[in-house]
């Protein structure tokens, strides 16, 4: 099937649907402590929009546990249903594709369909995966489609998710994740209230903080490779400056410049060794990007620029467009093909990127996607974590610009 064919979403077929949630929910008992708990009167029939926290790569399991015996349609990015083996099942399991990062009325149109049918469908309003165990931000957009819905909305938060398989870790951790499903709306209150109060009910109710949860509940992550993939998240050295510079081994991680490092212990944050310095928690480690961003924008010399491997998406793969340099800087991000056609992308129009960290970023430019390969693969994350900040500042900016506007 061409992936224009996987928009007309099918309902789940029953067997393995269920023969793979209830393998999920099995597994997930026995290896990662997965505890469920509901509160409220969450139909057990009948249309429900559920919305989810979104932590790690195990949410999508987790979440078809959580709610059985049910068959949910999951909304997921279209990206999955560019892999000839996985679309398939995808398809056959119900799954919603959705342009990540933009509005897709297609998508929406699905979503109303199911839940009109009586069905239930789930979805992360965050849109991606969690990069430093805390969430990203709700979009307004959400409240609307609550309201088009007009059924019972349901809410799940997901704790130990991020510690168990983050979006950028290379193994899974075995320890506890803890699943929260609880009434959030009633039909009648999700059509009465307004916007706001819709969306800072749903951010509260789906709030979470992974380094706060697991101090509160002590959990412990077993593993022998806790540090695979924190090289792709530590991408500046707080001794010595270096970029990309951090390599990991089983659970340790270290600056090949200076030898600043520690270890990953099983509370999952970062012990240093002794006479290195390592904030102990990776949203200590964005705070620490945060505030080089901020000085680096503060004297006007913020820009990030890298030689990168380019391929871009002819309707069923992937196919190489030669070389180029992406830059990124206070206004855009750009991408400069070798004899191409620049692609240039406004920071405030830009809301996020897709990435694999530690391999490649990837967007939209029209209808199709182009993946960037930069030379140190290790950089991606930063990349994508500095342009999402550019694009809050400028969203900011905007806003108070708008403000001063109104009071003249």
């Amino acid at each position: 099937m061409k992936p224009e064919a996987y928009r007309k979403i099918r309902e789940p077929v029953s067997g393995l649907y269920r023969g793979a949630a209830h393998a999920a929910s099995l597994f997930l008992k026995a290896a990662c402590g997965l505890r469920v708990e509901t509160h409220g009167d969450v139909p057990v029939s009948g249309p429900l929009l559920v919305l989810c926290s979104h932590e790690g790569m195990a949410d999508f399991a987790v979440t078809a546990a959580a709610l059985l015996p049910r068959k949910v349609h999951f909304v997921c990015a279209e990206e999955f249903f560019r892999r000839p083996v996985l679309a398939p099942l995808l398809h056959a399991l119900g799954v919603i594709p959705k342009t990540q990062f933009s509005a897709d009325p297609r998508s929406i149109l699905s979503m109303l369909r199911v839940v009109g049918a009586g069905g239930i469908v789930c979805l992360y309003p965050a849109g991606q995966t969690s990069m430093v165990g805390r969430p990203g931000a709700v979009s307004p957009v959400i409240a609307r489609l609550i309201r088009k819905c007009g059924a019972p909305v349901a809410a799940l938060r997901l704790h130990g998710g991020f510690f168990t398989r983050s979006r950028f870790a290379k193994g899974l951790n075995f320890g506890r994740i803890d699943a929260e499903l609880s009434l959030l709306f009633t039909k009648e209150e999700a059509q009465q209230l307004d916007a706001q109060t819709l969306c800072s009910r749903l951010e509260k109710a789906i709030d979470y903080d992974e380094y706060a949860w697991q101090k509160r509940v002590q959990a412990r992550f077993f593993s022998l490779h806790r540090a695979r993939g924190y090289e792709n998240m530590l991408s500046l050295c707080p001794r010595c400056g270096s970029r990309g510079s951090y390599v990991s081994r089983g659970s340790r991680v270290r600056c090949e410049h200076c030898g600043n490092g520690g270890i990953i212990r099983r509370d999952m944050r970062l012990h240093a060794d002794e006479g290195s310095v390592l904030p102990e928690t990776l949203p200590q480690w964005l705070d620490m990007l945060r505030r080089d961003w901020d000085s680096r924008l503060a004297h006007g010399g913020f820009l990030m620029k890298s030689r990168v491997r380019i391929e871009r998406w002819d309707g069923r793969r992937f196919r190489p467009q030669g070389g180029g340099v992406i830059t990124l800087d206070e206004q855009a991000f750009c991408c400069l093909p070798d004899g191409g056609e620049p692609l240039r992308a406004e920071n405030d129009r830009l809301e996020a990127m897709r990435c694999v960290p530690g391999r490649y970023l990837e967007m939209m430019c029209g209808k199709t996607a182009v993946r960037m390969y930069p030379e140190k693969g290790r950089t991606v994350t930063e990349w994508k974590l500095a342009q999402e900040y550019l694009h809050g500042r400028s969203i900011e900016k905007k806003q108070q610009e708008n403000g001063k506007g109104c009071n003249h």
